[in-house]
């Protein structure tokens, strides 16, 4: 308890207003992506594991770079969840969803007239990349950004 008391006493005013949006300083280990290279992360869990809050924070991760004005490593994401109307509820506005979690300074805009390439809305984040929203379904109806 006393680090911690320590580490809060250090930090400036600024820092502790931004200190609920770092979830990598909050995160459980198993809602953390692999450190090495990987082309699938798979979180198995219960209700209440993080899953939804892990893939919400490590989009935000992809689309946000590390500084408030700067973009990050990905310009387009698909968002793809059983149903679209589920994927919407959850992902996008549930509880741990991407609406939920990104600092009001940064909350994207939610596109529902967007849809394009059989999406069924969008989303623009502050730094202009974009995600669309998928429900699963054949492959072939699905054209990822």
């Amino acid at each position: 308890m006393a680090v911690q008391e320590a580490f809060l006493e250090d930090l400036s005013p600024s820092e502790i207003r931004a200190l609920p949006h770092l979830f990598e300083f909050w995160a459980l280990p198993h809602q953390l992506p692999p450190r090495n290279e990987w082309r699938t992360w798979i979180i198995l869990g219960g209700r209440g594991a993080g899953k939804t809050r892990a893939g919400a924070e490590w989009v935000r991760a992809m689309v946000e770079g590390a500084t408030p004005r700067m973009a990050g490593r990905a310009r387009r994401v698909a968002l793809v969840g059983e149903t679209i109307d589920q994927a919407r509820e959850v992902m996008i506005f549930g509880d741990s969803g991407i609406m939920a979690l990104a600092p009001p300074y940064r909350r994207p805009e939610w596109l529902p007239q967007m849809a394009e390439d059989g999406a069924s809305g969008a989303m623009r984040f502050w730094v202009a990349q974009m995600s669309a929203l998928f429900g699963a379904g054949p492959i072939s109806e699905v054209a990822a950004p």
